[in-house]
C-alpha cells in the first residue's frame, strides 16, 4: 500500500523546514544586528545625538524590513555589520 504523499511532497516539505530553518536563522541575525545598533548608541554621550542616531536605526531597518528574498536579506546584513564598525570607529574617535 502506498502512502499519501508522494517523492515530490517529501522533497517540497523537506525544502519548506529548511526554508523556515533558514528564515528563523536570518531573523535572528538581523535582531542581533539591531541591538548590537542600540547598544552602540549607548555610547553616544549627547543625549539628542542618541535620540537621534536611534531614530536612524529603527527607520533604517523599518525600510527594510519587507524584503523576503534570502539573498536581499543577507546583502543587508552584511552592509549593516560594515556600517556598525564604521559607527563604531566614529564614536570612539569623538570620545
Amino acid at each position: 500500500m502506498k502512502s499519501g504523499i508522494n517523492t515530490y511532497d517529501w522533497e517540497m516539505l523537506a525544502h519548506d523546514s529548511s526554508s523556515r530553518h533558514g528564515a528563523f536563522i536570518l531573523r535572528s541575525e538581523v535582531l542581533k544586528l539591531y541591538r548590537s545598533f542600540l547598544r552602540l548608541s549607548y555610547k553616544v554621550e549627547d543625549k539628542a545625538r542618541r535620540k537621534e542616531l536611534q531614530y536612524w536605526i529603527r527607520s533604517d531597518f523599518d525600510s527594510n524590513k519587507n524584503h523576503t528574498e534570502e539573498e536581499v536579506i543577507k546583502m543587508a546584513i552584511s552592509r549593516g555589520k560594515l556600517s556598525l564598525r564604521e559607527l563604531e570607529q566614529t564614536i570612539m574617535i569623538a570620545k
